[in-house]
C-alpha cells in the first residue's frame, strides 16, 4: 500500500536539513569534527578599516594574507569566508535623570533607525583527516583512537594559533563555548542555514540534529526559509567568469549594501606538487584546444615557476552571494543590485538557478560535495578575494562604563558606537579601568565645542547606579549654558572680582595640611629670594595654627597674621608676611582666594565648569588657582565614574601646577576609574608643551575635525608623527570641508569617519555651544526668571530665535 499523508507533497519539496549538515560534535569548546574526520574552528575577525588606510598599508596587508595563505597550503586545509550584512537592533541603553539630557538623547537618536545593517566577518579553518583515516580508526581500540586523535588536534591547534596570531591585527576571536553554555560557531551555522540569529546551546549528542530549526523549501531561483513562524527568501549569484587581474576590495561594495546577504568563499589550498599538476593540465588544455594564445601559455609557464618559487600557493575556490529580504519580490531586486555590482569589477556574474540548494548548502564550511563553479585560483587572488575588509564600528555594549557613550553616523550607513576608553571586541570589559584619555583637535567654527557637549550630555546616563561627575575647565565660557542646563554649577574667574575661593576652609586632614604649606610656601616663593629653612617653619606652624581654629576665622589673612617675623630690617624687608600681604583682603591678589568661605566643591554638583579665559593669560595668578583647582579635584578622584574636560588644553597644562598632573597623576586617575579629555584648535599647541606632549602619548582616542590651515609641511609633520596619522588619514582630514561637520576618530590605530551633523536640533545647538552672541540671552533668561533650567531654557531658546530671525531680516 503507497498511501500518503494529506501533505506529502509538500514535505517532499522541502530539504531534510541534517542530511546536509557535515558535523558530527564539539570536540572541545572551540574545536568541532565532521562526520567525515576533518576538525574545524571558527574565528570572529573585526577586519581592517581600508577607508582610511594608505595604499602601502592595504598592500603590506594583503602580502601579510599571502605569506599566511602559502603557510597553510601543506596542511591539508581550507577556509571558508563569510561576509554577512544584516540587521541588529541599534539603540544604547540608559538613563536620564535630566530634563535636557533626556530631551537631547530622544531628540539626537531619533535619526537613527532602530536596526541598522552590520557587516560581520568568520573564518572557519577545516582541516580534513588523512585520506583513509576514518576506516582506520573503526579498525582501531579505543586507546588507539583516542591517541590519533589528540595527535590531530595538537597538530590542528598549531595551525589554528598561526592563523590567530598572523590576524591579530584584524581583531581575531576563537569563537567557542561560552559559560551559560552557548556555543557561538553553531549559532553562526544556524544562521546561514535559517536567516535567523538565534542562539544554539552545545548538545550532548550529535551536533548537526541541533541545526537547522527552518523549513527550506527550495524553487528555481528562490530559497524560502520559514523559522519561527515567519519566512525569509533567497536568491543567489555566483561567478561565471573572473576579471583578468584580481585586486583588493573587488567585492568591498558589498559592505555598503542596503540589504542583508550572505558572502561566501571558501579556498581549498593545494600542495605544491599538486598545484603544479593542476597548472600542467591546464596548460596541455591550453595547447590541446588549439585556441590557447601564446601569451596565455607563457603566462602558465611563469605561474607554474612562481608557484615552484613559493610566490603564492594554488587552491580551489568558490564564491557564492545570497541576498535575503522578506518577500520574494524585494529578493528578486537586491539581487539585481548585486549583479550590477559585480559586472561594475569587470565579472560576469551569474543567477543560481540549477542547483540552487547545492549553494544554499555549500555556506556550510566543510560541505566541500556542493560547490558550484569551483575555480582554480592563486593564494594571491584569494588575498585580493577576501581582503578582510572591514569598518571601525565601536562598541555598543561591554565597554568599561558598560553601553557606549553615544553613536555617531559613518559613510558606510552602520552606527559607529564611540567610547572613550579603548577595550577589546567581544570582551565584556565592564568594571576595568582602562585607559580613556581622549585628544579633540578642531579649529573655531568647525564643532569642537559642540562635540565636547555632545560627550557631555550623553555621558550623563553613567550616573544611574553609579557616582559620577565631570569637570569642564572651560576657555571662553563655551560650555557654561550646556552645564548650566544639565543643572550643573558654573564657576567664572574674573580679574579683580572676588573669585569665592578660600583653600583654608577645606578639612583639616593630613593631605590638606600638606597642601596648604606648599600652597603658602608658592604664594611667598621669591626668585630672588627663597624660602629659608626658618620660613618653612613658621608657614608650618602658622597653618597648623590657623587649621585649628574655628572654621570662619580660617584664612590667609589669619596665616599671614600667624607668621613669625625676624627682627633685622632685612629679614622685615623680605619677610613672608609682606609677600603673603598682597594675597590678603584689601591686597592685589586679596579678591582671589581671601574670601569669607570657599565655594569652590566639586560635590556639590555633578557637572562642575570653570571659566579660565582670563586667569590663564594673567601669570601672577595661574599657577596659585591651577594649584588649587588641581587639588580640589582630588576630591572626585575617589573611585567614582570621572570625566574632566580641557578646552584649550594647552592653555591649563602648560603651567608648571601641571607637571605631576600630566605625569603620574594620569596613572592615578585612570586606577581610581577616571580619564580626561583634552581639546585644543591647533596640533602644535599641544605638540609644541612637554605637559600637551605628553597627554597626547597617553590618550589612546583621538578626535580630529577640519582644519583649514593644513596644507602647510609643518602641518603634516604634526599631524603625521605628532599624532600618528596615516597620509591617507591625512589627506581624507584634509579634505573635509570647514562646515561639513565630518571628524575622523582614531583609537587603536585604527581610525573612521564620522559625522557630527545635527541637522533639526537648533534649539539643542544653541545650548551646547553657545557663542559670544548667546551668552547675554543667556544671562537675560537667568536674570529673568531665575536659575532653575526648566524656567529658563525656553526663555533663553525664545530669545535666540528671535535674534536669529532680526539677524535673518537685517540680511535681506
Amino acid at each position: 500500500m503507497n498511501a500518503q499523508t494529506k501533505y506529502a507533497s509538500e514535505i517532499n519539496k522541502e530539504a531534510q536539513l541534517v542530511n546536509f549538515i557535515p558535523y558530527s560534535s564539539h570536540l572541545n569548546d572551540t574545536t568541532l569534527t565532521t562526520i567525515d574526520g576533518a576538525m574545524m574552528r571558527v574565528f570572529r575577525v573585526e577586519g581592517i578599516s581600508f577607508e582610511t588606510r594608505d595604499n602601502d598599508e592595504l598592500e603590506l596587508a594583503f602580502e601579510r594574507l599571502n605569506s599566511l595563505h602559502k603557510s597553510l597550503s601543506e596542511n591539508n586545509l581550507s577556509l571558508w569566508v563569510h561576509g554577512i550584512r544584516h540587521r541588529v537592533p541599534n539603540s544604547i541603553e540608559g538613563e536620564f535623570d535630566n530634563v535636557f539630557s533626556a530631551t537631547f538623547d530622544k531628540r539626537y537618536n531619533r535619526d537613527f533607525n532602530d536596526d541598522v545593517l552590520i557587516n560581520e566577518l568568520y573564518i572557519t579553518a577545516v582541516q580534513r583527516a588523512e585520506r583513509g583515516a576514518l576506516s582506520k580508526k573503526l579498525s582501531m581500540n579505543i586507546e588507539a583512537v583516542t591517541s590519533r586523535i589528540e595527535a590531530q588536534l595538537e597538530a590542528f591547534d598549531e595551525i589554528a594559533h598561526r592563523i590567530q596570531t598572523n590576524l591579530s591585527s584584524y581583531v581575531c576571536r576563537t569563537l567557542g563555548v561560552t559559560h551559560s553554555g552557548i556555543s557561538e560557531p553553531l549559532t553562526l551555522f544556524n544562521y546561514l542555514l535559517t536567516g535567523q540569529w538565534q542562539t544554539v546551546k552545545k548538545p550532548i549528542g550529535e551536533v548537526r540534529s541541533a541545526l537547522g530549526n527552518a523549513w527550506v523549501r527550495v524553487a528555481k531561483e528562490t530559497i524560502e526559509l520559514n523559522c519561527l513562524g515567519s519566512s525569509r527568501y533567497m536568491q543567489g549569484i555566483d561567478i561565471k567568469e573572473y576579471c583578468q587581474q584580481s585586486s583588493s576590495g573587488l567585492w568591498s561594495a558589498f559592505l555598503y549594501a542596503p540589504y542583508e546577504l550572505i558572502l561566501t568563499q571558501s579556498m581549498s589550498f593545494m600542495t605544491r606538487k599538486k598545484g603544479l599538476g593542476y597548472l600542467k593540465a591546464r596548460k596541455r588544455a591550453l595547447a590541446n584546444s588549439g585556441d590557447g594564445a601564446i601569451t596565455q601559455i607563457q603566462a602558465m609557464n611563469q605561474a607554474m615557476n612562481d608557484l615552484s618559487d613559493g610566490q603564492f600557493a594554488m587552491g580551489e575556490y568558490h564564491f557564492s552571494l545570497m541576498v535575503i529580504a522578506d518577500t520574494v519580490e524585494k529578493a528578486r531586486q537586491y539581487r539585481g543590485m548585486a549583479e550590477k555590482a559585480l559586472s561594475d569589477k569587470d565579472v560576469t556574474p551569474a543567477v543560481i538557478r540549477l542547483a540552487t540548494d547545492a549553494a544554499f548548502f555549500a555556506q556550510l564550511p566543510a560541505n566541500w560535495q556542493y560547490r558550484p563553479r569551483v575555480a582554480g585560483i592563486t593564494s594571491k587572488n584569494f588575498a585580493h578575494f577576501a581582503p578582510l575588509f572591514g569598518f571601525l564600528v565601536g562598541k555598543r555594549d561591554g565597554n568599561p562604563w558598560g553601553y557606549a557613550v553615544t553613536r555617531l553616523k559613518t559613510p558606510s550607513g552602520q552606527p559607529f558606537y564611540f567610547n572613550f576608553h579603548q577595550s577589546p571586541q567581544g570582551v565584556d570589559s565592564f568594571g576595568r579601568k582602562l585607559v580613556g584619555n581622549t585628544i579633540v583637535i578642531g579649529m573655531t567654527g568647525t564643532g569642537k565645542t559642540v562635540a565636547l557637549g555632545l560627550f557631555l550630555c550623553q555621558a550623563q546616563k553613567y550616573a544611574q547606579g553609579d557616582e559620577f561627575s565631570t569637570v569642564f575647565f572651560d576657555k571662553d565660557r563655551g560650555a557654561e549654558v550646556a552645564i548650566r542646563a544639565l543643572g550643573g554649577r558654573y564657576f567664572k574667574v574674573q580679574n579683580g572680582q572676588p573669585t569665592g575661593f578660600n583653600p583654608f576652609q577645606i578639612e583639616p586632614t593630613p593631605q590638606n595640611l600638606t597642601f596648604l604649606k606648599n600652597f603658602v610656601k608658592l604664594l611667598a616663593h621669591s626668585p630672588i629670594k627663597p624660602l629659608t629653612e626658618f620660613d618653612q617653619q613658621s608657614i608650618s606652624r602658622a597653618v597648623d595654627t590657623v587649621m585649628g581654629m574655628p572654621k570662619e576665622l580660617r584664612a590667609i589673612t589669619t596665616v599671614m597674621q600667624n607668621i613669625a617675623v625676624g627682627t633685622s630690617k632685612e629679614e622685615i624687608e623680605n619677610s613672608i608676611k609682606l609677600r603673603l600681604r598682597k594675597w590678603c583682603r584689601g591686597g592685589e591678589f586679596g579678591w582671589v582666594f581671601d574670601n569669607p568661605t570657599d565655594e569652590l566643591d566639586f560635590t556639590v554638583a555633578r557637572n562642575i565648569g570653570i571659566d579660565g579665559t582670563e586667569f590663564l593669560d594673567n601669570d601672577a595668578v595661574r599657577t596659585p588657582i591651577s594649584y588649587y583647582l588641581l587639588h580640589r579635584l582630588n576630591d572626585v578622584i575617589d573611585g567614582r565614574r570621572l570625566m574632566y574636560i580641557m578646552d584649550e588644553a594647552w592653555k591649563w597644562v602648560n603651567d608648571d601646577a601641571f607637571t605631576e598632573f600630566v605625569g603620574d597623576k594620569q596613572l592615578t586617575i585612570r586606577k581610581k576609574n577616571g580619564f580626561g579629555v583634552f581639546a585644543t584648535q591647533l596640533p602644535s599647541s599641544l605638540l609644541d608643551s612637554p605637559q600637551g606632549a605628553a597627554l597626547v602619548q597617553s590618550s589612546p582616542t583621538q578626535i580630529f575635525l577640519p582644519n583649514p590651515k593644513m596644507s602647510s609641511e609643518k602641518s603634516y609633520e604634526e599631524y603625521t608623527k605628532g599624532f600618528g596619522l596615516t597620509d591617507r588619514e591625512y589627506h581624507l582630514l584634509k579634505g573635509f570641508g570647514d562646515t561639513s561637520r565630518l571628524c575622523l576618530i582614531k583609537q587603536g590605530g585604527h581610525s573612521v569617519v564620522c559625522s557630527l551633523a545635527m541637522p533639526d536640533m537648533d534649539d539643542e545647538l544653541a545650548i551646547l555651544s553657545a557663542g559670544t552672541d548667546e551668552l547675554p540671552l543667556f544671562e537675560q533668561a537667568i536674570e529673568e526668571v531665575g536659575e532653575s533650567p526648566s524656567d529658563w531654557i525656553p526663555v533663553y531658546l525664545e530669545k535666540v530665535r528671535q535674534a536669529k530671525a532680526v539677524k535673518k531680516q537685517a540680511s535681506l
